[in-house]
């Protein structure tokens, strides 16, 4: 697959590959295309049986040239007009005014199922495919087609006979007469169904593959591999969470798959810790890509190996997602944003005044290197004149004195405006992209939202689970259901699920 200006396109290789990994897609809705025409062909098919009449334009009485033995004869110009005004009869034997007057006098059909069944054309037109015959003619064949074998040949004799009284009452040139009568066939009309079957076939065929093709194409919009995030994105991925198995596969050993892979980005995280880097934002697009479970679960990571980590809860969710306990009045984020606000015209200590404030807003876990904090539950528009950069930045500078790390689970792009805020107040982020959910577009246009914001981007986290993993249950003293402290009591966060959308 070739990538040009940021856009994959496939080779006839890629194209032979894709069809081959869907091959048995393809033969499945073939034969099933096929087995449905052989059915509709060979058992629900009625016989069409077929009769017809003809009729010829024939000179007048009153029109008749004798030659000098006393014989009727036509002459050149009796023979044109003839043939100029078959079009004329076959447009009037085709009209409401005959096909209504058959009906009436059938009184079994309707004009809209005679409408069906009946044809009228010149003969030289009906035989020209097969003898090559000529266009000019003075006979007309009045075709009709039913699947009842016995009515076939009345209903053309009908219709024939209400043709000749309607045209000659309203264009009386010449005289039509009857040529042939219409008998009832013997055996029903012959039908090509091997043809039917066939196309069938090439039907089954032709939507098989171009569902496949399409389907490829779609998938090539979004984002599906590490290729594509540093080919197109020119971001390192920093780890992928493969998907995790089967049912087959024991839920211990899908664990510590997914537990090794935070292992390597905490690893990752460390790494830039020693350059300074404490304080990491984690960020998405929407809320589908895992990124909650991704924060908590790197939060949990980094705590387990004994760092003092802070995990902030900042996505503006209207329960946060680590307030979903009663903490009395325990305060938040937004309450200390308000107090730097109201003493930012007095020249006192703004570090002191986080201390006090940030000693009723973290709250400790029974997890020993782990403590929480959130932003709050407020619709945030009413405080969009405190929440500024600049006052969080106040807060995470005295926060990464006292803790090793701070992971920040951000706002989704969603709200753009405080993402760039709070992201802004980082040292770092982490970008979380969804394989089959993020399109390639859309990842190139967060990519420059995020360059705009001031913080610098490790990498990428791509997820591929469609349940991200939440890595620690009780037994490890994870963020699921462990026990949160305040000042009076301990209370337990009431989810208990093992996964996470």
């Amino acid at each position: 697959m070739e990538n040009i200006n940021g856009y994959e396109y496939l080779s006839l290789i890629d194209i032979i590959r894709i069809l081959k990994e869907r091959i048995l897609f393809i033969l499945l809705i073939t034969i099933l295309c096929t087995g449905i025409m052989a059915v509709k062909v060979l058992v629900l098919s009625k016989p069409i049986y077929g009769a017809h009449a003809t009729a010829i334009i024939v000179k007048g009485d009153k029109s008749i040239v004798q030659n000098s033995k006393g014989e009727a004869q036509y002459t050149q110009n009796d023979i044109l007009l003839y043939e100029k005004v078959v079009d004329t009869y076959v447009q009037i034997a085709q009209s409401n005014l005959v096909i209504d007057k058959t009906a009436k006098e059938l009184k079994n059909y309707s004009s809209s199922q005679l409408k069906e069944m009946i044809t009228a054309v010149p003969i030289s037109l009906a035989k020209s495919s097969l003898t090559g015959g000529i266009d000019n003619t003075q006979i007309i064949q009045l075709n009709v087609v039913s699947s009842n074998r016995d009515e076939v040949a009345k209903i053309a004799n009908a219709y024939s006979k209400n043709f000749i009284e309607q045209s000659m009452r309203i264009l009386p040139v010449g005289k039509i007469e009857v040529l042939d009568q219409a008998e009832t066939p013997i055996s029903p009309m012959p039908t090509n169904k091997a043809k039917n079957i066939v196309g069938g076939l090439l039907f089954g065929l032709l939507l098989s593959v171009g569902v496949v093709l399409f389907r490829s194409y779609v998938n090539s919009l979004k984002i599906r591999n590490e290729k594509q995030v540093k080919d197109i994105l020119n971001i390192p991925v920093v780890v992928t969470i493969e998907k995790q198995g089967g049912k087959k596969v024991k839920k211990i050993n899908k664990r510590n798959d997914v537990v090794e892979k935070y292992r390597l980005l905490r690893n990752f995280v460390e790494n830039y810790n020693k350059i300074g880097f404490k304080c990491i934002s984690i960020i998405s697009n929407s809320d589908t890509e895992g990124k909650e479970t991704i924060a908590k679960n790197l939060a949990m990571s980094l705590a387990v190996y004994g760092k003092k980590t802070l995990f902030i809860d900042c996505t503006l969710s209207r329960i946060s997602k680590i307030q979903s306990f009663d903490l009395g009045t325990a305060r938040e984020l937004i309450d200390i944003l308000k107090d730097i606000d109201k003493l930012k015209d007095q020249q006192l200590d703004r570090e002191k005044i986080s201390e006090i404030s940030l000693r009723g807003c973290i709250k400790r876990t029974s997890c020993e290197y782990l403590s929480v904090a959130s932003i709050g539950n407020y619709n945030l528009d009413g405080y969009n004149f405190i929440v500024k950069t600049e006052y969080l930045k106040i807060i995470m500078e005295f926060l990464k004195k006292k803790f090793d790390y701070i992971i920040i689970d951000t706002p989704s792009f969603t709200n753009l405006s405080y993402t760039q805020v709070i992201t802004g107040s980082a040292d770092a982020c982490l970008f979380v992209l969804k394989e089959g959910v993020n399109e390639v577009t859309e990842a190139a246009s967060i990519k420059d939202n995020i360059d705009t914001m001031g913080c610098r981007m490790l990498g990428c986290v791509l997820n591929k689970e469609k349940t991200t993993t939440k890595i620690f249950d009780k037994e490890f003293n994870n963020l699921i259901g462990i026990e949160y402290t305040n000042r009076k009591n301990k209370v337990a966060i009431n989810d208990k699920t093992s996964t996470s959308a």
